[in-house]
């Protein structure tokens, strides 16, 4: 396998271990993904790759406690606020759910959600879910 080749594994399989970490709440593991991802350009022409890069990188950012990860998701909430202005049918849940992690609230977190719904995307309209129950478990 080419250097090339090699780089380009090791992204798509950081981009799927960042998403399970993600999903499972894994802490370190999401900070060693968005280290490994970080080194890599922010844009990518294969649109739907990115999609799934930047929503999930922009969500682990701001599920951790580390201040440091924030810059990279301001990054990727900066494009899905472009992207949503272009008008893509996509970007708003991907928004929503960022700006919620960034700054959870019932309103920020209910907005996402129907958003999820509205874009018929159950896999995140779930996950908005559980983590808008878990702000609301800490703040009881």
């Amino acid at each position: 396998m080419s250097d090339q080749a090699r780089k380009m594994t090791l992204r798509d399989a950081s981009i799927f271990r960042l998403e399970l970490a993600f999903i499972f709440n894994d802490s370190e593991c999401m900070a060693e993904m968005l280290e490994t991802l970080s080194g890599y350009p922010f844009e990518d022409q294969v649109i739907s790759r990115f999609y799934i890069r930047a929503c999930f990188m922009g969500l682990a950012a701001f599920s951790l406690a580390e201040k440091n990860y924030h810059a990279i998701g301001n990054k990727c909430l900066k494009y899905f606020r472009r992207m949503k202005k272009l008008g893509s049918t996509n970007a708003p849940p991907a928004y929503f759910f960022i700006a919620a992690l960034k700054k959870p609230t019932k309103k920020a977190f209910t907005t996402a959600i129907d958003s999820c719904r509205e874009a018929s995307m159950p896999h995140l309209e779930a996950m908005t879910r559980e983590r808008y129950a878990m702000f609301l478990l800490t703040r009881n």
